[in-house]
Formats: C-alpha cells, structure tokens, sequence
C-alpha cells in the first residue's frame, strides 16, 4: 500500500541522471558569472533528500543512499562542465603573428571561393612556442581535403569564454580556441595525414561519386554519415520543411537499422548472446566514429548497448532510465553538449516516444496495429520535437507526419542496401553496377520531397516562451507518470492549459506600432524599421530556400501590403530574394550595398541601385553607407552585415542593429535597451552570418 501512495515512482537510475544534468545546467550560470542557481539547485537536492531520507518509516538506509549518489552526481556534473570551461579559459593565446602549423579536420565552402577550415594538431612558432589540443578556424580561399597538413603565417586571436552576453558552449563542444585569416599564397601544403575514421568516410564518398549523379550522391553521402555539407541547400531546405531532415542526422533511426540488420545476420549462426553483442557493440561505435562521434549517434549507440545488454540478461527493459542513462554516459564525455540543438532534439524525441507512442498507438488502434503503432512513433517524435524546433527553427512542419508515415519503412531498406552495396561497390571496384537500384530508390526520395510546395505546410512566426516547459510536464502527466485522482488529473490539465495560454500570449506581445523588430531564423536574418509609408526590410543574410512565415506573420502584424527593401552583402543574389520575397510583400524599391551597378538594375518592376557611400534616403528613413565595414546608419539606427568588422562610431544612435560585438556596443551605450535578439540556431553564439541584434532606445 505504501508503493501505492507514492505520487511518482522514483526510479533511481533516472533521479541520478536527471541529478547530472541539473549540476551541468546549472553551473554554465557560474561560468557566465553568477553561481547563485548552482548552490539554490544544491540547497534543494539536500532539502528533498532530507524529506525522503525522514519521511520514509522504512527503507531509510536505501533512501539514503540514493541520496548521497544523487548529490556527488549533482556535484560530478557541475565540476565536470566548470573545469572544462575554465581549462578553455586557460587556452588562451597573446594576440599575435604566429606561424601556424595543424591538420585540416573539416572544411566549410561559402560563395565565392572563400573556405572556413577547422584545423586541429596545433603547434604555434613566433611571441610563444607551442602546441595545443583545442582548434582552430581558418578563413582563407582555395581549395582543401580533410588531412591536409599546412604550414601559413597570420595574426592568431582566441575566442573569448563569453559572446555577446552567452557562454560559447558551441565551441567549446567543438574544441574550437582561435581563429585567424590568411591568404591562400602564404599557405604551404605539407603532406596529407588522414584518420581511420576520414578515410572510411572518404571511401564511402568516393565511392558515391563514382556510382551516382553529384544529387544523388550528396543526398547518399548525408544519408550514411550525416554529412550533408555537400548536399544542394534548397533540396535540403525541402527536406527540412517535409520534417524529414532527421535522416540525415545519424541517430536512433540508423542505428537501429544497422543493429537489426547485424543481428539478421548473426541469427543462424549459433553462437552465445554475449558474442554477438561483443561483435555487434563495436560495429556500432565505429559506425558513429566515421560519422564523426555526433550526439545523436552516441546516444544511440548507448541506448542500443543497454537494450541488446537488457535483452540478452533477460532483465526487463526501462526505456526511461536508459534514455536517461545514455545522456549521462554522453555528458560525461562532453558535457557541452547538453545546449547543442541537436542533442536537445534527440532526447526529447526519444523522450516522446517512450512517454506517449504507446497510448497514441492504442487510440488509433481502429487503424490496424502496424499502422497505428507506425503514427504513435511519428505522432509523438513530433508532439516531443515542437517546442525545441519552435524555439531553434522559428517553425514547424504540419507535413511531417505524411512524410514520414510516407518514407521511413522505405528509407530503412534503402540505408541497409546503400550501406552494404556501396561498401562492396568500393571494394570490388563496381560502384556503377552495385549502386544502380540504390541510386535509382535515391532519386524517387528526391523528387518525391521536391515535388509539394511545402511553403503552406509551414506553421511557426510565434514563441511559447515559459509555456515550452509547460508543455514537457503536460507530456509527462498524460503518460501517466503520476499517481493522481481522475478529478485531480483534470484540475491540473485546466491550470496547465491556462498557464500555457497565458505563457504564449506573453511570450508574443506585439510591439508597438512603427517600432523596429528582428526576424530570423536559421536560413534568414532581417530587420524591420519603421518608414513614413511602408515598412524597410533590411537583410543582412538569408540562404535559398529561406522560411517565408516569420516574415509573414510580420507583415501581417504591420498590416503591410508593401515594402521598401535594403540588402547587405557582396554577393546576395538580389534577384532571388526579390522574387522570393514577392510572395508575400510588394517589394516597392530595393537597395543593394555590393558591386558598383552605376546604371541601377531591373527585378521585374523594382530598380535597385548600389550604395557605397552616399547618404540616401528610403521611406523618410535618413541612410548612410558606414565605411568602417558592411553596414548602414539609419536614422540612428546602425545595422551592421558582417561580424566584427565596425567599430562604434563617434556620435551615439537611438538604435543598433549588429551581428557582433554586442557587449562592445553596450559598453559605448550602456543607456541602449534590448529590444529583440534572433540567434542562428547553426551558429548559437550569434558571430557569423549576419546575425542581428536589435538595441532600442525609442527614438522613433
């Protein structure tokens, strides 16, 4: 009876977990500068251990126990990400010229010939002799393999532990420390030094290429190895808006795909359990090795190790304590990795899954089993997925479930067959012959996504705010995790449902009218600033393929049917953007600071020009090309293209608009009040790609 009384059932694996993960979250707030969370959290562990520990008749012992395991992990958690932080901190080197010598890890390509290579195996010669474990960033040009070994000269600076008000988590998971520019005659090529891991991947790419069209062959390579740098940015852009982007993220899909076909084949082979699962394990870790150790891929592999471990010791299989228990394993490895967007959508997918898959699949079990047990997988990854694709993406798709209902039982025979034939392929040197059905299945995948306009299945141009949390527990309380009254159940769903309006509805108050906004997400950065007729719509960055619905949905809270645009950027494709943008807004005028167009140029009806320096005016809002950098002054208001390059200028303005060096500009300003921030979810610290930051002062 007394089991039966508990509120929640306390699972000790879990409480440890989740005991971790609280120290890790809560000590980033030390390394920001404040500790206050760490040690409340701290004071509440102990408080809770106390009551479980005195209001137990029996069982002390045990409670006690558990208490004290809860409370070194909280501590273990904390220390592992603050050392780890503080070791970074340490890293730093002098600004200064130093001769560079380290390996290519991974290489990025943008427009234009210009590369971002990531270099590891450092060794510095000049103001200090030596060598480093933490990375680098290299803007340079030319062309570059991963392996290369180079040797250049340039002015080296570290990343600072904090940006723009955040801690760097993302480079710190990433072990980047520095960064530096060089010009590609001043880097000397020294050999080629490949890990196992490269050259697997390389042979799996190579491989691709040889046997498939360059689409086809990209689309693969993402689809083996997650890597889908090389993958055509609006065919991936419609992959994401289908909602079924995730199967190019290796996760719990492809290694489920992978374990399954491994053990299909051990299955008439008779040999003892525990030899299969030490065959099978390895397999699966070089798996995530050659697609790069990514968090989904180490999750995966640590939730297949329990199951397969669980399943072969006949011990009852707890998907809760082993979700959680993986993420531990993986914390514990990087702890950073906790405020990836990646690692945070595939818990919470996961955590969906085995919270709600099973009750979905009993309502819709009119359906038939297979089926409804396929839509409560679906339909509870993207109930679990929403508030963080909201929160990083600034959408979600509503044809998610179709696609996916639609191409998972495909894509698990088409990732099974790739592998194994273009592995042979390779092998017996037949790429051609051994992928011709598989490029073929590639193809039919391809021009199935790109054949929907998928632009009116978009839903997003709104926040949840504190609402998101609310949601998460809601996930719990109708999985049944709590032992409550009927009646109770339903006072608490009424409150949820109250506190969650209430959270959204706070979360997107309309600003004033004529009052200056961020839009953005991860393919756009835009601002709005208040014309004396229409709106300006400033962008600084946007990708091809770019999320029409933010923008939508603030042209629609400005009641505008047009809009003067100003583009930023050498290279924007102003064509594109234009037409792009048509589908929503008239675009009346637009204004373009990149190559000198003295005659100005024609897109459809709209001429634009080419601004450098002269002063202009558009919609009565005073512009002025800044010379300092990629940038424009606005009638006070300073909105900046390109991180890092612009320098305060003398005279203060109401607003600034910048995608970097935020704090610099706080320090000039402090008067300044934030009025909006809009982070790209690839790059979270807001540094790259022009990211805008919007300070206001209410000038106008």
């Amino acid at each position: 009876m007394k089991s039966e009384s508990r509120f929640v059932n306390i699972r000790p694996l879990v409480v440890i977990s989740l005991s971790f993960v609280s120290g890790i979250f809560l000590i980033s707030y030390a390394v920001m500068g404040t500790s206050l969370p760490f040690f409340l959290g701290l004071a509440a562990l102990i408080l809770s251990a106390a009551v479980l520990i005195f209001r137990r008749s029996t069982g002390r012992r045990a409670a006690f126990l558990l208490s004290a395991v809860c409370l070194f992990c909280y501590l273990a958690g904390g220390a592992n990400l603050f050392l780890r932080a503080k070791r970074y901190e340490r890293a730093a080197l002098p600004s200064a010229y130093y001769t560079v010598t380290g390996r290519v890890g991974e290489v990025v390509s943008y427009a234009g010939g210009s590369v971002r290579l990531t270099l590891d195996s450092l060794s510095f010669t000049g103001y200090l002799t030596r060598e480093s474990s933490y990375k680098m960033h290299l803007y340079t040009q030319g062309s570059y393999e991963t392996g290369d070994i180079l040797r250049f000269t340039a002015a080296v600076e570290s990343y600072s532990l904090r940006y723009e008000g955040r801690v760097r988590m993302d480079y710190m998971m990433d072990g980047v420390r520095f960064r530096c520019e060089a010009e590609e005659n001043g880097i000397s090529a020294l050999g080629s030094r490949k890990t196992a891991f490269e050259k697997a991947r390389a042979f799996l790419e190579d491989t691709l290429r040889s046997g498939m069209e360059e689409d086809e062959a990209a689309i693969s390579l993402a689809l083996l190895t997650g890597y889908d740098a090389f993958m055509d940015e609006e065919v991936l852009t419609q992959f994401r808006r289908a909602g079924v982007a995730h199967i190019f993220a290796v996760s719990g899909l492809h290694i489920g795909f992978l374990a399954g076909a491994l053990y299909f084949l051990f299955k008439k082979i008779p040999v003892d359990g525990y030899v299969k699962l030490a065959v099978v394990l390895p397999v699966l870790a070089l798996y995530s090795g050659v697609c790069g150790f990514t968090p989904s891929s180490l999750r995966a592999v640590a939730m297949a190790g329990v199951l397969l471990f669980l399943n072969r010791s006949g011990e009852r299989y707890d998907g809760l304590s082993s979700l959680l228990f993986s993420a531990l394993i993986v914390l514990g490895i990087s702890p950073f990795q906790l405020f990836d967007v990646g690692f945070q959508l595939s818990y919470t997918v996961v955590l969906g899954i085995i919270l709600l898959s099973g009750r979905i699949a009993r309502l819709l079990s009119f359906c038939g089993k297979r089926i409804s047990g396929s839509l409560g997988v679906i339909l509870s990854a993207q109930i679990a997925a929403f508030p963080v694709s909201l929160y990083y993406f600034g959408e979600v798709s509503l044809a998610a479930i179709f696609f996916n209902l639609l191409l998972i039982p495909v894509v698990s025979v088409l990732f099974v067959a790739l592998l194994l034939l273009t592995v042979l392929g390779g092998l017996f040197q037949i790429p051609a012959a051994a992928l011709f059905l598989p490029k073929w299945g590639v193809f039919a995948i391809k021009q199935c996504i790109l054949f929907f306009d998928l632009d009116y299945f978009i839903a997003g141009g709104f926040a949840l705010g504190f609402g998101g949390i609310v949601w998460y527990f809601a996930m719990t309380l109708t999985a049944g995790m709590y032992r409550l009254k009927k009646r109770s159940v339903a006072v608490l769903c009424c409150a949820l449902a109250a506190v969650f309006g209430v959270s959204v509805a706070f979360a997107n108050l309309e600003p004033a009218r004529g009052s200056a906004a961020v839009i953005g997400d991860a393919s756009l950065s835009a601002a709005i600033l208040p014309g004396d007729e229409a709106p300006v719509l400033v962008v600084a960055r946007f990708r091809r393929g770019f999320s029409l619905s933010r923008l939508r949905r603030a042209f629609l809270r400005l009641e505008a049917e047009s809009c003067r645009l100003v583009v930023l950027g050498e290279e924007a494709d102003v064509h594109y953007l234009v037409s792009r943008l048509n589908a929503v807004i008239l675009v009346r005028s637009a204004d373009y600071y990149g190559e000198e167009r003295p005659y100005g140029e024609y897109v459809g009806t709209v001429k634009f020009h080419s601004r450098r320096a002269e002063p202009f005016t558009v919609d009565g809002l005073a512009l002025s090309y800044c010379m300092e950098g990629e940038g424009l002054l606005a009638d006070g208001a300073l909105i900046v293209g390109s991180p890092g390059r612009i320098e305060p200028p003398a005279t203060p303005p109401a607003a600034v608009i910048a995608d970097s060096l935020a704090d610099r500009w706080q320090a000039v300003y402090p008067e300044a009040s934030v009025l909006a921030f809009r982070a790209d979810s690839g790059y979270p610290n807001g540094e790259t790609e022009g990211n805008l930051y919007l300070f206001w002062s209410g000038a106008r």
